[in-house]
């Protein structure tokens, strides 16, 4: 359902994915199979949030406004416990979520009764509901829920990330000049054919929940010589399923060019994290305007640049997070400037910029101040607990080991 991930650019960028499989009962087919539109004739613009590594929608239940996570990797979308207790949800049927990082439990499904997006409304809305984990970035950014793609599939969309515009619509949202590739089994999740160089990926999810670049498994990169590049392991103890995190190591490959159908993108990076299969995430996507075509089954792609190129390839090789007793080194980069100094995953840390963990009212006030630009300088200073009288300060840089 959800997964989210540190990586190291902005000491804390999340992606928030929705890789993991869902092993259902007939009844929750039945039940997330009932979702539907009753707007008709409609063309509607919205403002999403800034600051933030995925789109925030407001979404309307019950009368009252709340924010959630627009993100096509969902299957079905997501309420957190307490909103769903608060909205009087019955259970409507039962589903063993396998998240992200391996864990696995068994969920409730409820059924919204209707959901406003804009003055467009959605009815029979499944949702699996979640008692977020403690110390979770998502009920920090997300506390209300995900909207997933059984309420997404009813509409077209068209997403412009330079502006924060979302524009819905039952008619055609397309611009002169968009590169278009198929969608894929669009009534569950959808997912479209790319080219990472020479790499060809057939089936590849869309997930606007994930703001990482592109992932690949494991077992889809044995076959392709990515050591040919330039690339960082990272060690990386940030990533956050439905149900907490994982120490896991993801290796970050910059590749030269990443093949959309008509559309190419320059110098993308590849993450090798994934267990299975791969998705395509917010920092791809937001080099261009995204018109997700639902009523023709496809996807449309207006790069912003002439010649489009990522632009996340200088890092800090780092990613701090904040628990009961502090901060900690949640992510760090091997053979950056950090690693070289002596710093390890899990090493405490007394001061972050001049912040120490007693100047933040908790864990969600912390990651707030990490979203905001303010906080995003091309230096970091660090004081180690283990080291308190001296600083460390490490700029941001470009890490690829062997370029």
């Amino acid at each position: 359902m959800i997964a989210m991930r540190s990586t190291l650019s902005l000491i804390l960028l999340f992606a928030l994915t929705t890789a993991c499989g869902i092993f259902n009962s007939l009844d929750y087919y039945k039940v997330r199979e009932k979702s539907d539109i009753v707007t008709k004739d409609f063309y509607k613009e919205m403002s999403f949030l800034k600051n933030r590594p995925v789109i925030l929608i407001p979404v309307e239940i019950g009368g009252r406004t709340y924010n959630f996570i627009f993100d096509t990797g969902a299957a079905v979308s997501v309420i957190s416990k307490e909103l769903a207790g608060e909205l009087g949800l019955e259970e409507e049927a039962d589903v063993m979520i396998h998240d992200s990082k391996g864990h696995n439990q068994e969920l409730i499904v409820s059924l919204i009764d209707t959901i406003d997006i804009a003055g467009v409304q959605f009815i029979d809305i499944a949702a699996v509901v979640v008692d977020w984990s403690e110390n979770s970035v998502i009920s920090c950014v997300s506390p209300a829920g995900i909207i997933g793609n059984n309420l997404i599939r009813h509409a077209n969309w068209r997403v412009d990330y330079k502006n924060h515009q979302l524009v819905v619509s039952d008619s055609s949202l397309h611009i002169d000049g968009m590169h278009y590739v198929e969608m894929q089994a669009p009534e569950g999740r959808p997912f479209i054919s790319l080219k990472a160089d020479s790499l060809e990926i057939a089936h590849c999810l869309l997930d606007l929940g994930s703001g990482g670049s592109l992932d690949l498994s494991r077992e889809m990169a044995e076959d392709w010589n990515w050591k040919k590049y330039p690339y960082t392991r990272d060690i990386d103890g940030s990533s956050e399923g439905l149900f907490g995190s994982k120490l896991d190591t993801t290796i970050n490959v910059k590749i030269d060019s990443l093949s959309i159908g008509g559309y190419t993108l320059y110098e993308t990076v590849v993450d090798i994290e994934k267990k299975s299969g791969s998705k395509i995430g917010t920092k791809v996507l937001e080099q261009s305007i995204l018109n997700l075509d639902y009523s023709n089954s496809r996807v449309g792609f207006l790069p912003y640049d002439s010649i489009p190129t990522y632009g996340h390839l200088k890092e800090g090789g780092f990613a701090v997070l904040m628990d009961s007793s502090g901060f900690y080194i949640s992510s760090i980069t091997e053979d950056a400037a950090l690693w070289q100094r002596g710093v390890r995953y899990g090493d405490r840390v007394k001061s972050l910029n001049g912040k120490q963990p007693a100047d933040f009212g908790g864990f969600c006030e912390f990651v707030e101040w990490l979203l905001d630009k303010e906080n995003r300088p091309q230096e970091f200073t660090l004081v180690m607990e283990n080291d308190p009288q001296n600083e460390i300060i490490v700029g941001k840089e470009y890490l690829w080991s062997n370029e």
